[in-house]
């Protein structure tokens, strides 16, 4: 018995759990393993932050954000407005 039949075994085990009927694409077809489903969709969510300073600052906004909303909102529409100070 090799891993790679304990995988297969394993994955079968749970497809029959989860789709006791059989598995079924969006359009209720059947699917099996010559079935590929192509799915054209591709968001970048981004890239998070790459610099521990960025990150650290961030933080420190959420932070200032959920102590004292009123505040943070009020800077927010001042930096929207290109207001200094």
């Amino acid at each position: 018995m090799t891993f790679g039949y304990i995988r297969r075994e394993r994955a079968a085990y749970r497809r029959a759990q989860r789709w006791p009927d059989g598995e079924l694409d969006p359009w209720g077809r059947p699917l099996d393993e010559r079935v590929v489903l192509v799915v054209k969709d591709f968001t970048f969510a981004g890239s998070g932050y790459a610099a521990s300073d960025a990150h650290f600052l961030a933080l420190m906004s959420a932070d200032s954000a959920r102590r004292e909303p009123e505040a943070f909102h009020a800077n927010l529409r001042k930096l929207r407005l290109g207001e200094r100070g």
